[in-house]
């Protein structure tokens, strides 16, 4: 490895921590540890219009709203994996209110 290409890694990875920060900070991720997983609670929470458990590790439930507790799960794999679940039409068109 060149030490361009360490430049070029270093550089993209101080990047990277960077938004990560500005993620955290600005409250769209609670963690470093998993930031698609925590900005897709994030995200899910604005929908549903609920409110994100005190607890970063429940094991049931990501979000409470008043007549439910809602689990999100984050796909994230490489956009070339055929294997495992793939995001539908029906699933883009799912109702946010009915769920």
């Amino acid at each position: 490895m060149s030490e361009e290409e360490v430049r070029k890694a270093a550089g993209l990875w101080k990047e990277y921590l960077r938004i990560k920060l500005a993620l955290l900070q600005d409250g769209f991720i609670r963690s470093y540890k998993a930031p698609e997983a925590d900005f897709a609670e994030w995200l899910a929470n604005v929908i549903f219009k609920g409110k994100l458990s005190e607890n970063k590790s429940q094991a049931n439930f990501d979000i409470i709203t008043d007549d439910k507790r809602i689990q999100v799960k984050s796909i994230s794999k490489m956009p070339s994996n055929k294997n495992g679940y793939a995001i539908t039409d029906k699933d883009r068109q799912n109702n946010p209110e009915s769920g």
